[in-house]
């Protein structure tokens, strides 16, 4: 892959996630509680 199609793609990765507000939010915030759930499960199969 060239140099220049690389960084097109992530300039357009980047301007959409500024375009798309909402949606990048609502995705962030579902990884987030995500990753706590598992988490905490992991340190409460490690505690007992």
């Amino acid at each position: 892959m060239k140099y220049s199609v690389l960084g097109y793609f992530i300039g357009e990765g980047f301007s959409n996630v500024f375009k798309n507000k909402k949606s990048t939010g609502a995705s962030l915030m579902i990884m987030c509680a995500t990753m706590i759930i598992f988490r905490n499960i992991s340190n409460f199969r490690r505690k007992h």
